[in-house]
C-alpha cells in the first residue's frame, strides 16, 4: 500500500479525484489525521463505496465515534461489517463489540462471537484475549476454562499482559482441574513487571499470605503499594486491611478508612462493609450510622454476605435506618444463604416478634432480592 507521505499532496489528489479508491482512502485519512473529520469522511466515503475494505473499515470507526458526521451505530455497524467479510481482524473484532454490547443488532446469537473468533484466528491480540474472556465467563464446564486457557495463551506468548493476567486468576483457582499457585505467581510476575496493575496487586498478595511463593513481607507491601499509588481497588482494600490490622504495619484506623475509601468509592464490596463498620464504631472516622448503614447497603447489593448480615443487624435495632424487623429477617436470610453462620442466630432471635404475614412477605422479598440478582431487593 502507498502511505500518504511518499507522495506529494496534489499527485493524491489528483488520483482520488478521478476516482482511485486507494488514493481516495490515503486522502480522507489524511484529513482525519489533521482533524479534518468532514473531508475525511467525504472521501473515505467514496472508497468504501468502491468497496476499499480500510475505508470501510475507517468509515465505520467515524459513524461509530461521531467524528464529522452524528453518531450512528446502524452505519457503523454496516461498514465494519463489510470490511469483516473481506477479513479485515480489526474490524471483525469491533462488529463483534457491537454486537456483544448491544449497539448494533445481529442477524444470530452467536454473532459476536463467531467474529471474534475470526478476528482471533487471524491473530489480533485483543481478540484472542476476549475469545478467553468469552470461554472465562461461560465455565459451564472444564472444557470452557481450557478453552479460555487456550486463547489465553496465544496472546500471552505474544506479549498481550491482560492475557497473561488472566491466566494467573485462572491458574488460581482451586476449581480449575489444572490450578496451580506456582505458575499462577509466575503468570503476575509477569504481567506486573510489563505494567498490568491488577497483576501488581495480585503479587503482593500473593506474597503477603505465601500463595505459590514463599512469604515475603516486604515484597507483599511494596507490591500492594505499587497497585495502590496506581487506585487499584483491591491493593487498597487490602492496604486498608494491614493498616486496621497493624500487622506487619503500625495500626492507622485513619490511613485504613482512607484506603477503604479509595477502595468503596470503586465499588469494592469488601472495603465498603468494612468501612461501614468503621463508620459504625467511630475507628479513624468520626461515628456515623447513617453513612454506616449506606455502605453496608451498597455492600449487600452486590452479593456480600457479611455486609448483608450487618444490614440485618442496622435494620433490627434501627442503626442509620428506622427499625424494621421484617427486612431485618430478608436479610439475614440472604446473609445465610451465603453461608453466614451469625445471620442464622440472629434470624432466629426475631422471628417470635414477627407475624406469619411479616414472615411471609420477607421470604418473598429476600426470593425476589435473589432471582434479580440484588436489583430488585424492595
Amino acid at each position: 500500500m502507498i502511505l500518504a507521505q511518499e507522495l506529494p499532496g496534489e499527485d493524491i489528489t489528483e488520483r482520488a479525484e478521478s476516482g482511485d479508491a486507494e488514493a481516495q482512502y490515503l486522502v480522507g485519512q489524511s484529513y482525519k489525521k489533521s482533524q479534518n473529520n468532514l473531508l475525511a469522511v467525504d472521501w473515505l466515503s467514496r472508497s468504501a463505496k468502491q468497496g476499499y475494505t480500510q475505508a470501510q473499515y475507517e468509515l465505520g470507526k467515524m459513524y461509530d465515534q461521531g467524528l464529522g458526521i452524528p453518531e450512528n451505530n446502524r452505519l457503523a455497524a454496516e461498514w465494519y461489517l463489510s470490511a469483516a467479510e473481506a477479513g479485515l481482524a480489526s474490524a471483525q473484532y469491533r462488529l463483534s463489540e457491537m454486537y456483544s454490547s448491544g449497539k448494533a443488532d445481529s442477524a444470530g446469537s452467536n454473532d459476536a462471537v463467531s467474529w471474534m473468533r475470526k478476528a482471533a484466528e487471524s491473530g489480533l491480540l485483543k481478540a484472542q484475549t476476549r475469545m478467553g474472556d468469552y470461554h472465562f465467563q461461560a465455565s459451564d464446564s472444564p472444557s470452557d476454562l481450557d478453552a479460555a486457557v487456550g486463547w489465553y495463551k496465544k496472546a500471552d506468548a505474544q506479549g498481550e499482559v491482560e492475557a497473561t493476567y488472566k491466566l494467573g486468576k485462572i491458574l488460581l483457582d482451586s476449581s480449575y482441574l489444572g490450578s496451580s499457585p506456582e505458575r499462577a505467581f509466575a503468570f503476575f510476575l509477569k504481567a506486573a513487571k510489563a505494567g498490568q496493575v491488577d497483576a501488581k496487586a495480585e503479587v503482593g498478595h500473593c506474597y503477603l499470605h505465601g500463595i505459590g511463593v514463599l512469604k515475603d513481607i516486604n515484597e507483599g507491601i511494596l507490591w500492594l503499594t505499587k497497585a495502590a499509588d496506581q487506585n487499584n481497588a483491591f491493593a487498597l482494600r487490602n492496604m486498608g486491611i494491614l493498616y486496621f490490622d497493624g500487622r506487619y504495619v503500625d495500626r492507622d484506623y485513619q490511613l485504613a478508612a482512607e484506603f477503604y475509601q479509595r477502595s468503596a468509592d470503586q465499588g469494592d464490596s469488601v472495603a465498603q462493609r468494612n468501612l461501614s463498620s468503621m463508620y459504625r464504631l467511630g475507628q479513624g472516622v468520626e461515628q456515623d450510622d447513617r453513612k454506616a448503614f449506606i455502605l453496608a447497603q451498597k455492600s449487600a447489593l452486590q452479593g456480600y454476605g457479611l455486609a448483608q448480615l450487618n444490614l440485618g443487624y442496622a435494620y433490627r435495632f434501627g442503626e442509620g435506618t428506622a427499625k424494621n424487623l421484617g427486612k431485618a429477617m430478608q436479610w439475614y436470610l440472604l446473609s445465610r444463604a451465603e453461608g453466614q453462620t451469625a445471620a442464622e442466630f440472629n434470624f432466629r432471635k426475631i422471628v417470635p416478634a414477627l407475624s406469619s404475614e411479616q414472615r411471609a412477605e420477607a421470604r418473598f422479598l429476600a426470593d425476589q432480592c435473589l432471582t434479580s440478582n440484588f436489583s430488585d431487593c424492595e
